[in-house]
């Protein structure tokens, strides 16, 4: 019998070990605590490198394979006004080689508990629009920007949602 492939023996434990590691640094990111509160800090700080306004997560639990919940989440603006807040935002994501395009795909965001409150100045700008001011907006060209991530789900539902919108826009005198 002639061999097709001689692998060596280091080899394959070097190939054995970095798999067994693999699972359990995804283990210790999905299934742990300080797994999803290191992913929650993330979520956090990538957000404020990104835009102007905060983003805030108390909680998570879950995991990152089948169902990630977050408790007490909340857009805030730059001037500190709470722009989003949910009680509870539960998020199924959908894992296929989506991340490599840089695409978040989840398969349906439920959220409870929201309350939206939504104010356009004086200037006709909504508060929703400082949230998501881009904090250093790009001058490289477009062949050297960081990728656009996208975020997509064809199920959004919200339960027991409240919004309030208030217009400070000057009025015409009659």
């Amino acid at each position: 019998m002639r061999r097709l492939l001689v692998v060596p023996r280091i080899t394959a434990r070097l190939v054995a070990a970095a798999l067994a590691l693999g699972v359990v640094a995804f283990f210790a990111l999905t299934q742990t605590e300080v797994g999803r509160d290191g992913l929650r800090q993330r979520l956090e700080r990538g957000f404020a490198r990104q835009f102007a306004g905060t983003l805030r997560v108390e909680h998570l639990s879950g995991n990152l394979v089948g169902t990630l919940v977050a408790d007490g989440v909340a857009l805030v603006a730059p001037s500190g006004d709470t722009v989003l807040a949910a009680q509870r935002v539960v998020a199924r994501p959908k894992w296929v080689l989506r991340l490599l395009r840089n695409t978040v795909e989840l398969r349906s965001v439920e959220a409870s508990g929201v309350r939206l409150h939504l104010v356009r100045d004086s200037s006709r700008r909504w508060n929703v629009q400082d949230v998501f001011q881009k904090r250093h907006p790009s001058t490289r060209p477009p062949s050297t920007r960081e990728p656009v991530w996208r975020l997509g789900t064809p199920r959004l539902v919200l339960d027991s949602a409240e919004v309030r919108v208030e217009d400070r826009t000057p009025r015409p005198a009659v």
